[in-house]
């Protein structure tokens, strides 16, 4: 669980690889829901741990370079 602000949201999207709190709020509602709900608690898990890892792999490294580099300034025709 983290609380809305600076960047976090950016990383964290709420209800699928973790869980937003409003500042001030305490997070004991959202570790209760996630206790009582094993499989929720695993699927916002997930995307965590892979999704780094998949953005790191070779072809996907290649496929996002190869998009923008037509757009760089001497790359172009």
């Amino acid at each position: 669980m983290r609380s809305p602000a600076s960047a976090i949201p950016e990383v964290v999207e709420d209800g699928v690889n973790g869980l937003l709190v409003a500042a001030g709020d305490g997070a004991a509602g959202a570790i209760r829901a996630l206790a009582l709900d094993p499989d929720r608690s695993a699927e916002t898990r997930r995307p965590t741990r892979e999704d780094p890892l998949r953005e790191c792999e070779l072809d996907s490294v290649f496929s996002r370079l190869e998009s923008i580099l037509p757009d760089l300034p001497g790359t172009g025709e």
